[in-house]
């Protein structure tokens, strides 16, 4: 089973959170139940409230920079500030290049080319 995040719309929007086999038993048990529209169904992979696929870390005691702004683009030129709170103080630039291109994408196109990285302290 998983955990699904809901939210829901009549007039006023709300949220709920639910265990079921699928997003699709999520939507047929609100049909059945409710006469409010679902927007959103998310389903929960990781959550440290639902401790889902969580791990403890104390990196409290690690040196950060305050903000991490790395400026991307993608095959079709597509540009976008990505921002990162927290960021490891020890890391290159070369390192956030290669984490970024391996790792994040802007509208499910692939990053091609860092343009710009800036750290505030």
């Amino acid at each position: 089973m998983s955990m699904f995040h809901i939210t829901y719309n009549q007039g006023r929007t709300d949220n709920v959170t639910l265990e079921a086999n699928s997003h699709l038993n999520i939507l047929e048990f609100f049909n059945q139940v409710s006469t409010a529209g679902v927007t959103i169904i998310k389903e929960i992979l990781f959550s440290k409230n639902y401790n889902i696929n969580y791990i403890e870390h104390n990196r409290y005691d690690e040196p950060f920079d305050r903000e991490l702004r790395v400026m991307v683009e993608t095959k079709k030129h597509k540009n976008k500030i990505i921002t990162l709170r927290f960021a490891k103080k020890d890391l290159t630039k070369q390192q956030i290049t290669k984490l970024v291109k391996q790792y994040a994408q802007v509208d499910d196109e692939p990053i091609i080319r860092v343009l710009d990285i800036v750290r505030w302290k």
